[in-house]
């Protein structure tokens, strides 16, 4: 049975998420500030090692294989938007200035010292 269009979206879509999450991470270490760039990076280190894992496993070693960087790519991907949102979404909460509330009755009435 040859496989279908339906059959090979998942696999496209994971071919496509590992350069996905190549321009999703350097664009997270450029926008981020701060301790928001640290906490960018730690896909980034975990990319690196599985990366580094993944070529030492061509040689023949039982390490992970190409296939695991594809199955991360996905999970990096979401952990960088949800980073970036919550980075913009506490930025805006420190620059929203609090409102002031009136006091009435304490208040002098115009004209009085």
């Amino acid at each position: 049975m040859s496989p279908t269009l339906l059959d090979l979206i998942p696999v496209l879509a994971a071919l496509l998420a590992v350069p996905l999450y190549l321009a999703v991470q350097a664009l997270a270490l450029v926008k981020l500030n701060s301790g928001w760039r640290y906490a960018a990076l730690l896909p980034l280190l975990l990319a690196i090692t599985l990366a580094a894992s993944a070529i030492d496993g061509l040689s023949g070693g039982a390490a992970p294989t190409q296939r695991t960087l594809l199955l991360f790519s996905p999970g990096a991907i979401i952990y960088l938007a949800l980073l970036a949102l919550l980075s913009a979404f506490v930025e805006r909460l420190a620059t929203v200035q609090p409102v002031e509330e009136e006091v009435v009755g304490l208040a002098a009435p115009p004209g009085s010292h």
